[in-house]
């Protein structure tokens, strides 16, 4: 049968409606999963934002009656949000990775290597084929098992202190950490918690050490 289509919301409905009219729109055609890359309106909402978007999956997979549907997300891009909304951007990135624990059957792909410096002031940034790929790469290894092709990247698992170094593990370093040097994105705050300390690291199978 067609699907029926269903009318956008008014200018002054809530947030959410918009999204609810795609997926009430969608919910009459055949599904094999979920893609969804959203999440910059929820920056400041990151306290309940893990619980809220396991809330929604659950509300979907329930309406189509399909079971675990898998649902396959992407992390936020980085955006100069400006004063402490920046923070509370870490903090909704923060609450994503967490909402894969509460989500069956679900993954989420980064994003934060794909945005350029003259990007940030840019919510929705041009590299939208590498976010697809990413994704895809969920749907191909944890969908359809193909297990050779790689979808995670590095994620924290642990940390411990040993006399003046701090040990950081990982998971899915299934082939070790490629690099020896100029490894970005690390930093050591302070004891004041706010100050950024300069760092030298070394690394040993899926562990780092600074």
């Amino acid at each position: 049968s067609q699907p029926r289509f269903h009318r956008t919301p008014a200018p002054h409905a809530p947030p959410h409606a918009d999204v609810q009219c795609h997926a009430e729109a969608a919910s009459e055609l055949y599904h094999k999963g979920i893609h969804l890359v959203s999440g910059e309106s929820n920056v400041g909402r990151h306290e309940t934002y893990a619980e809220r978007l396991a809330d929604m999956v659950q509300l979907w997979r329930k309406e189509w009656g399909l079971g675990e549907l898998p649902f396959y997300f992407a992390e936020i891009a980085p955006y100069a949000y400006g004063g402490t909304q920046q923070e509370k951007a870490a903090y909704l990135r923060e609450a994503q990775f967490r909402a894969q624990s509460l989500i069956p059957n679900s993954a989420m792909i980064s994003t934060n290597d794909l945005v350029e410096p003259y990007e940030i002031y840019n919510i929705h940034p041009r590299n939208k084929t590498k976010v697809g790929q990413r994704l895809s790469y969920l749907a191909l290894n944890l969908t359809y098992g193909l297990k050779q092709i790689h979808c995670f990247g590095p994620q924290y698992k642990s940390w411990t202190a040993k006399g003046s170094e701090a040990w950081v593990s990982f998971d899915h370093l299934e082939m070790g950490i490629c690099r020896n040097y100029d490894l970005r994105g690390f930093e050591v705050a302070g004891e004041d918690a706010y100050s950024i300390l300069p760092t030298k690291y070394g690394c040993t199978g899926r562990r780092m050490k600074w």
